[in-house]
This record gives structure tokens, sequence and C-alpha cells, in this order.
């Protein structure tokens, strides 16, 4: 399919330098290289969604196991079961 749309990006001449080599590394094109950067992270959360959603969670937990209703049983269940996924 011939493309025939332009997305343009405003770099500085590094950065645009950057881009060729790590490109050319690939042997792709400027544009297939940047295409490929995008489908490879889409969805992708960064480091620091990553960091605020650990700690939401934590919050969370800790707010749970805490909880003085809960008895010392059902306490050890949640965190055996958090033992799985950490």
């Amino acid at each position: 399919m011939k493309k025939s749309k332009r997305v343009d990006l405003r770099l500085t001449p590094e950065e645009k330098q950057f881009l060729k080599q790590q490109a050319q590394e690939q042997d792709m094109t400027v544009s297939e290289y940047t295409w490929h950067c995008i489908i490879n992270n889409a969805g992708k959360k960064t480091h620091e969604q990553q960091i605020t959603d650990s700690l939401a969670e934590n919050r969370i937990l800790n707010a749970l196991l805490l909880h003085p209703d809960l008895s010392n049983k059902t306490k050890k269940i949640i965190t055996e079961e958090i033992k799985q996924y950490v």
C-alpha cells in the first residue's frame, strides 16, 4: 500500500543523527524504525506510571491487611496469595 501521509517531528540535530543511526543499525529507514518503535511500545506503561500503580496497590493491600475486622487466618491467606504475584 502506498503511503501518502506524513508525520513531522521536531528534533535537535543530535537527536536526528541518533535516530538515523539507530535506524541504520536495524537496516531500516527512519520511517520504518520510528513506526517499529511506536508499535513495539504501544500500551506500555512508563516507569513513573508503574510506580504510581504499585503505590496505589500497596496502599490498598496495607489497608486491607490492617483492617481490625479481618482474622489472622484471613490475613495469612491474603499474604500467601500476594506472595504468588510479587
